[in-house]
């Protein structure tokens, strides 16, 4: 064998050794890819595990400071016969040793505490949403976070505002601290909390305290199941063989607590009303206009026809209020004084029992029509004199003032 074919040869097997040693060196880099892939995926499902544990410790803390403002606090409030009565004046003395102000701070504190461990939580969940982005149905993650950050200041102290609030504008006074913005579903879940239980009337129902106190009960129950169907999905992320990466976008709230959309009122409506005030301006505007004349906030109130109504209520209980103290100072008996000085928040009780039934005196006693038929079973008073402030709508609310007329005539709906 000549110089060239041992040459030949040698480079033959050179090149096949290469080739073997090359392709060796792939399959161990492709373990070795293999080995390092796995390792970033349980690496991966380790930080999930880790924010999962953080989210419960965080839940578990605000689910327990909720508990005790419930328990502890809360019931404070729904006992009258307690003999803590509000101060009229808070001096530097008092803070030390009135109950009431020693009460009053710790609510405060708490519901800071609260909307803190909220905020901390909020940001957890988003961390855990994010870092396996397929894992959970973005609508639902979205939902669900805005759920929780709707629970600041104002939405953990609404409840307590009803609480201490008297009178039957005390549900007013609790959807007041969530008019502003949506708080993420909030708002609308307290006004259907407050209106499922509403009195024939219209008026939100008139032990709104009770329902106060229910609906942070119930509220608090809704973030903790479904911040624990969050943390469900996560463990079967993390039980699951597959890497996170190619997880599916699933639904983990699976319809739970889903709430219908609160009656809006409809503002198709452009027909224009001249409205003369007895005594006073004349204006003319569409009726939701109208109406901000006399309830300059009323446009706050007008993202649910429920909450809308109520408002007009309550500006007739005051308007009659107003009305009545203007005729005190008539003719009329110690009776009858004392039935037109009765609060107008409720039904006029006779003081031998049961509704009044007449009103024979001819100075006028102003009375609120939503709690008299046929809003309730109940009959209002007879007589002259009687005056029945209506507010069941936009309408009949305007024409307590005054004189209201058409102008121009559009789509007849209203709130």
């Amino acid at each position: 064998m000549d110089l060239l074919t041992w040459f030949d040869l040698i480079t033959t097997v050179a090149t096949v050794l290469a080739v073997l040693v090359s392709a060796y060196a792939v399959a161990l880099a492709r373990d070795a890819v293999k080995v390092s892939e796995a390792g970033l995926e349980t690496g991966r499902k380790d930080t999930l595990l880790a924010i999962t544990t953080q989210v419960r410790s965080t839940l578990n803390d605000l689910i327990a400071s909720s508990g005790e403002f419930d328990a502890q606090l809360l019931p404070y409030w729904k006992i009258p016969e307690s003999g803590l009565g509000l101060p009229v004046h808070v001096t530097g003395s008092d803070v030390g040793e009135d109950p009431w102000v020693e009460r009053e701070v710790r609510v405060h504190a708490q519901a800071r505490r609260m909307t803190t461990l909220g905020t901390i939580l909020a940001s957890e969940l988003a961390g855990m949403f994010g870092h396996v982005p397929t894992g959970w149905d973005a609508d639902e993650s979205e939902r669900l976070l805005g759920w929780i950050r709707g629970f600041g200041d104002g939405a953990w102290f609404a409840p307590y505002a009803a609480l201490v609030s008297d009178g039957p504008t005390s549900a007013l006074t609790m959807i007041d601290y969530l008019r502003s913005e949506e708080f993420g579903g909030l708002r609308t879940f307290a006004v259907d909390q407050l209106f499922d239980q509403a009195s024939p009337g219209g008026l939100p129902h008139p032990r709104a305290k009770n329902v106060a106190s229910a609906m942070f009960n119930v509220s608090r129950d809704r973030l903790m199941v479904e911040v624990l169907a969050a943390l469900a999905r996560a463990d079967e992320l993390i039980a699951d063989g597959a890497p996170l990466a190619s997880a599916e976008t699933a639904r983990f709230l699976r319809g739970i607590h889903d709430l219908p959309a609160a009656p809006m009122p409809s503002r198709d409506d452009t027909t224009t009303y001249r409205l003369v005030r007895r005594g006073g301006p004349t204006s003319e505007g569409t009726l939701p206009e109208l109406v901000a004349t006399l309830i300059p906030d009323y446009a706050e109130y007008e993202f649910d026809s429920r909450v809308a109504r109520a408002r007009r209520d309550a500006s007739v209980l005051h308007h009659a209020t107003e009305q009545q103290q203007k005729v005190l100072g008539a003719e009329l008996s110690d009776r009858e004084r004392r039935l037109a000085d009765s609060p107008k928040g409720s039904v006029l009780e006779d003081p031998d029992g049961g509704p009044l039934g007449s009103w024979s005196s001819r100075a006028p006693l102003f009375l609120a029509a939503s709690l008299y038929a046929p809003y309730t079973d109940v009959p209002a008073p007879d007589g002259h004199a009687v005056r029945l402030l209506e507010s069941a709508t936009e309408q009949s609310y305007l024409e307590n003032f005054g004189r209201l007329t058409v102008l121009s005539a559009g789509s007849a709906q209203e709130s």
